[in-house]
């Protein structure tokens, strides 16, 4: 990944150069997959819901933070998931797994890896806040 030269960017940009492919990977990871996700997860509430709809009456915070990008241009996701399936593919793929793995773990009543998996979720969250103050910070000034 190489970085773009500085000077003519905002002060609160950075900008870096990525292949073709090592982009489709991030934003399949990062943008793509978490949409197909959401729109996913609507779709089971929908398609479990009753027809006074209380799942989605009842539905708070943490299920709306989630699904707000639910709501995308159905045609431009169609494209996108077109255009760079061989990357959602393996993602998705990949989320399956972690998926089943999480529900064994469940099943089994294996609370302290419950609690580990959200610990280092958490962790890597909380870390990516700071890599982002961080890299503004050493953008130029002016």
């Amino acid at each position: 990944m190489k970085q773009l030269p500085k000077q003519g960017l905002s002060p609160s940009l950075s900008a870096d150069i990525l292949s073709c492919e090592e982009h489709d990977r991030i934003t399949a990871a990062i943008s793509h997959v978490p949409h197909i996700i959401a729109v996913t997860l609507v779709n089971m509430v929908r398609e479990n819901d009753n027809d006074e709809q209380k799942m989605k009456s009842f539905a708070a915070g943490g299920f709306k933070d989630i699904t707000r990008i639910a709501s995308s241009s159905p045609a431009m996701w169609q494209d996108i998931c077109m255009a760079n399936k061989e990357s959602i593919d393996y993602f998705l793929t990949y989320f399956q797994k972690q998926l089943q793995d999480f529900q064994a773990i469940i099943r089994e009543e294996k609370g302290s890896l419950v609690y580990d998996k959200f610990e280092e979720a958490g962790t890597y969250r909380r870390l990516g806040d700071e890599t982002q103050r961080y890299r503004k910070r050493e953008t130029p000034s002016g």
